[in-house]
């Protein structure tokens, strides 16, 4: 057991607690007989993947053997990355792990074992360096160089740009690095900056003053060309993982890539890094990919902007076909040295002769590596999000859109009952029905018909106008709520888009836009309390309700991400078989228990779905539904061997 004092100061330090919340804690902990850790969590003041930072830098020397953890610089959805001590050379490494939270996905650790694979692959002064993996009491680690410099995405930040001549230098490093990668039969499949590290050239590089070398990190989406079989892709039929903003179209489309959608993502880090901004400026999902198979227009602004051969190459670089793009590695560094922005080295800095240290930029997906040493917090960069390209029933007029995937995350293993025992998520049961095999709109961008059942509308609510010019269910009074019924499914699958506006309230202000959406419960304003999900412009919580506008209490809580204002973001309720699983975007909130004697109907699992809004605008509506459907959910079952596939990816 950890002291608390000691747990709560580690808190204090990496800012992951204010001084007067810890000497609340502390206090109340004393008072109650309750564990600190379980206080924070319940308070809403830490997310269990925070408390196992804590706990593991509390532990230092136990979560990897040989290594002793210094300091945190990153996490994502489902692992952390550490600055590390190697203790038997004395040197200092990056240190990667799984969060406890994750650990019982399997195709979390598959894709934790691959990218450890891909990097052995790997012996190039442009590519980060893998020196050790393993694992240890049910964790997996993976041992890493430590650059000491910044990611491309830091350098840029605040719409900053480089000059030609250094962007393209770096467009050609990376361009190198991806050659070896893929003579070694390796896709990265996420390039984009903040995976693309700048450290200052070792002494005697033939680099000119002031330029940096360029290494490539995060494989953990990489897929390994050799290797055909569905372990390879670790994803779901007609489903695939990447960046959105730096995505080829063929990664949108679920559809087989190769080397040139790293060549595409290349050209889009390029324009990015000579204009400071991404092209495909989109709200939506939908509309971003339709940009990508469409292409940038001659005259697009930002390659206006541009000289006429960097331009042209990138236009070829990001074209919408990948036929149409250079058809080798060498073919684009030939292209790359023709454009009159610099003289080119001849040779490339060796390996023995590179530094040995690592830095990161924060991101919200544990694929992405890529972090910093500032404190942890939940600013957002670019996610890395699956995206799911299953057909769907017509919407009217409206726009289909892409569907973000899920990754199921379960019960933490035995290391994980002896250390965290009271974590919320150990009496999870198992997320074992994942299989679509009916889909039903709930909404048909429209009209209403099918909501207002039994007469339970409250407020006014109309179709409106969505920002993404499509169409939404919005409020259209100061509070409203409006009801749903599901369908009669045991197992199924609660999907919609919100899209929640900026208020022109001032930012002190106590009141803020709230949109709830309620589930697992029979009629309207139900007086038991009821499983809710909540969305503010400051937090994303799950928790039960009474009534429509009664007392909130939050089970799992986390800060509402900076895009919160700028697009829509897809929320995932799922019914299993004992408990309620909800997913923000990628990301697993957490569960809930399901109490078929309450409200849910025994067996059946029908109930209802309420939307509710408070403090609302109602001249200008600042919440957005759309996209709703209810999908129904089965086991998948292996037809050869009649096994039942549990917590697929």
């Amino acid at each position: 057991m950890i002291p608390s004092q000691t747990f709560v100061r580690k808190c204090v330090e990496l800012q992951f607690l204010k001084p007067d919340q810890a000497d609340e804690t502390l206090a109340e902990a004393v008072s109650s007989q309750t564990a600190v850790e379980t206080l924070v969590v319940r308070r809403g003041w830490m997310t269990p993947e925070l408390v196992d930072i804590v706990v593991s830098l509390c532990n230092p020397t136990e979560i990897a053997p040989g290594y002793e953890l210094l300091d945190v610089l990153g996490r994502g959805g489902m692992g952390v990355v550490y600055r590390a001590r190697q203790l038997d050379l004395n040197r200092i490494v990056a240190i990667k792990t799984i969060l406890l939270s994750s650990m019982s996905n399997p195709n979390v650790a598959k894709r934790f074992e691959r990218e450890a694979m891909a990097i052995a692959r790997l012996q190039h002064p442009g590519i980060v360096q893998a020196w050790n993996f393993g694992q240890h009491n049910h964790r997996y680690y993976l041992a890493m160089e430590f650059v000491d410099g910044q990611s491309c995405d830091q350098i840029i930040s605040g719409g900053r740009r480089l000059s030609p001549k250094i962007a393209w230098s770096y467009v050609r490093q990376v361009a190198a690095g991806l050659l070896h990668a893929h003579s070694q039969g390796v896709i990265h499949r996420d390039i984009k900056p903040a995976n693309l590290l700048a450290t200052t050239p070792p002494e005697g590089s033939s680099l000119p003053p002031g330029a940096k070398v360029i290494k490539i990190a995060d494989f953990g989406l990489a897929v390994l060309a050799d290797n055909d079989s569905l372990e390879s892709r670790i994803t779901t039929d007609n489903a695939l993982v990447g960046s959105p903003a730096y995505m080829s179209p063929e990664q949108f489309g679920g559809e087989d890539v190769d080397f040139r959608s790293d060549i595409y993502s290349l050209g889009v880090t390029a324009l990015n890094l000579l204009t400071g901004q991404t092209p495909f400026a989109a709200k939506s999902l939908v509309q971003l990919a339709g940009m990508k198979k469409t292409g940038l227009a001659i005259d697009d602004p930002q390659l206006a902007s541009l000289p006429s051969d960097q331009a042209d190459l990138i236009r070829t670089m990001i074209a919408p076909t990948p036929n149409d793009r250079p058809q080798s590695y060498r073919d684009l560094i030939d292209r790359i040295e023709q454009l009159q922005v610099a003289d080119w080295p001849q040779s490339s800095p060796t390996t023995a002769a590179m530094t040995e240290t690592l830095q990161f930029d924060s991101s919200d997906d544990f694929s992405t590596l890529s972090f910093t040493t500032t404190p942890l917090s939940d600013a957002e960069s670019q996610p890395t999000i699956q995206l799911n390209n299953s057909d769907r029933p017509p919407r009217g007029k409206r726009r289909s859109r892409i569907w973000i995937g899920l990754i199921a995350v379960g019960i933490a293993g035995s290391l994980a009952a002896c250390m965290l025992t009271w974590m919320p998520w150990n009496e999870t049961g198992d997320r074992s029905f994942t299989k679509v095999t009916t889909v039903l709109p709930l909404f048909d961008g429209v009209t209403l018909a099918g909501w207002d059942v039994g007469g339970t509308m409250v407020g006014a609510w109309n179709v409106v106008e969505s920002p993404d010019d499509s169409t939404s269910i919005a409020c259209l009074a100061r509070r409203g709520a409006i009801t749903r019924r599901l369908p009669q499914w045991p197992h199924q699958r609660i999907s919609l888009f919100v899209y929640l506006s900026e208020s022109d309230d001032d930012s002190d202000s106590e009141s803020t836009t709230t949109a709830d959406i309620d589930f697992g419960f029979q009629g309207a304003g139900a007086t038991v309390p009821h499983p809710t999900f909540r969305v503010t412009d400051k937090m994303i919580a799950l928790g039960l309700k009474k009534g429509d506008f009664g007392d909130f209490e939050s089970w799992h809580q986390r800060r509402a991400p900076n895009s919160i204002h700028d697009r829509y973001h897809v929320i995932d309720i799922e019914r299993q078989d004992s408990d309620w699983y909800v997913f923000f975007e990628q990301q697993f909130i957490g569960t809930l228990p399901i109490d078929d004697s309450d409200n849910v109907e025994n067996q059946s699992g029908q109930g209802m779905l309420r939307l509710v809004v408070t403090d609302n605008d109602p001249d200008q509506p600042k919440v957005h539904f759309a996209d709703l459907q209810s999908s129904q959910l089965a086991a998948t079952i292996n037809t050869a061997t009649g096994d039942v596939t549990k917590n697929p990816e």
